[in-house]
């Protein structure tokens, strides 16, 4: 399953265990805010712990998964209101 949408509009569509169990690729897009760094990598760690892409590792990718987010939101577009940050997860 392939879904594109922004992260408001699917981090509530693809909450379900019935979409985690499936294979999954995701293309999202986020307001580069600081407050939806923590937000946005949570959401982005369920959908791949529920995916089974990395297990017995998820500790080390939530830890990689919160720098990249982090470091696309503060230094790649310098946190301007008008801007968005892309982010990619394929299986």
């Amino acid at each position: 399953m392939v879904c594109v949408g922004s992260f408001k509009s699917l981090k509530t569509m693809l909450c379900g265990p019935r979409l985690l169990s499936a294979p999954l690729a995701v293309h999202t897009w986020v307001p580069t805010s600081i407050a939806l760094i923590s937000p946005l990598g949570n959401w982005l760690m369920r959908l791949i712990a529920g995916s089974r892409w990395v297990e017995g590792a998820e500790d080390f990718v939530a830890l990689v998964l919160q720098e990249a987010v982090s470091n696309a939101m503060l230094h790649g577009n310098f946190v301007r209101r008008p801007q968005t940050a892309s982010c990619s997860l394929l299986p």
